[in-house]
Order: structure tokens, then sequence, then C-alpha cells
């Protein structure tokens, strides 16, 4: 499952690629694409065609957060290729990587942003260098070869979020730094 705009800075395109080579070991996994039709969405569709994939990727359009939430209680992983785009624009913490590991998925993303923090590599999903389109394939496999371990690391990422990104988590840790900042 990948969810989000189709902004360069989510590297949809790099997605794509390397669930490409995931078909070639796994030709039943399916890629389900949730958001607006604006964007890279167009390159997106016409990369699908141009590789055959058409039946094995689904584009679902902007979704609402409760259909969110039934793809995510249905996927087996949470993948975003997160890149710094040719403009230079870069993501912070994605909302979506933080939704999925408190859902309980593993993600399969990029060592980008605040990603880096958000999920525990090997523990609760893997990361990859930006552009690294075979290492996200190989992740991609590696969770499709076995399902119980992608369970185990997205219970592993749901702890991680509720212990380290809950609201009073964030809210305590910003009040602590202004006091110390107040000294």
């Amino acid at each position: 499952l990948a969810v989000g705009r189709f902004a360069g800075k989510k590297a949809p395109l790099s997605t794509i690629k390397a669930f490409n080579k995931v078909l070639t070991q796994f030709p039943d996994a399916k890629l389900v694409m949730v958001g607006g039709k604006t964007g890279l969405y167009e390159e997106c569709e016409k990369l699908v065609a141009t590789l055959g994939i058409q039946n094995s990727v689904e584009f679902t359009g902007i979704q609402n957060s409760e259909e969110v939430a039934q793809r995510m209680s249905n996927a087996l992983a949470f993948v975003q290729h997160s890149i710094t785009a040719s403009n230079g624009d870069m993501e912070g913490t994605p909302l979506g990587i933080l939704e999925a590991s408190a859902s309980a998925l593993p993600i399969v993303s990029t060592l980008h942003g605040g990603i880096k923090e958000a999920v525990i590599h090997n523990e609760t999903g893997y990361l990859v260098e930006e552009n690294d389109i075979d290492g996200m394939a190989k992740y991609m496999i590696k969770l499709l070869e076995n399902p119980e371990r992608a369970k185990e690391m997205g219970i592993n990422g749901r702890n991680h979020i509720a212990k380290n990104h809950h609201q009073e988590t964030q809210v305590r840790k910003i009040f602590e730094l202004a006091e110390l900042a107040i000294k």
C-alpha cells in the first residue's frame, strides 16, 4: 500500500519500478496507490501501462480516512520511496508512515527526512538509500516471503509509534525543550 500525493518528493515512479521487480518473484502481488490525480499521477499511469502491469497496480484516487484505514487493515506493508525532489522539496516526517506504523504495518521506505526516526531498520521496517530501487524491491520481496515477520515488524512499529510519536509525548517533549530554552 502506498498513500500520498503523486509528488516528486514521494517518488511514486520509483515505488512502481521497485514493485515491478517484485512481480518477477510474486506475480500475484498487488500494489495499491491511494492519492489524487495530480502531480506525477499521469506519468505513473503511463509507466504502469508501459510495464504491462495494469492488473497488478490499483490507483484508487483520493480516499477518506475510513477508507484508508480499511486499506491499511488489509495490506501486508506500506511503501513510500521518499527523495529530495529536483526542486529541493523534501519530506519532514510523513504522516502516512506514522499512520501506517500505528496501524501495525511494516514500512519499506528511504533514509530520508524524519523517516529514519519513525522507522527502525530491521525492526519496524526496512530503509534504503534514496533512488535504490533494487533495495526497495528486495525488502518488499522479503516481507512477501515471510508474512509472519512482516506482522511482527508491524507490531513493533505500532509500539514504537505509541511510545515515541503519541501526541501527548510530543507535547511533553516540546514543553521540556521550551523550559530548557527559558532557563
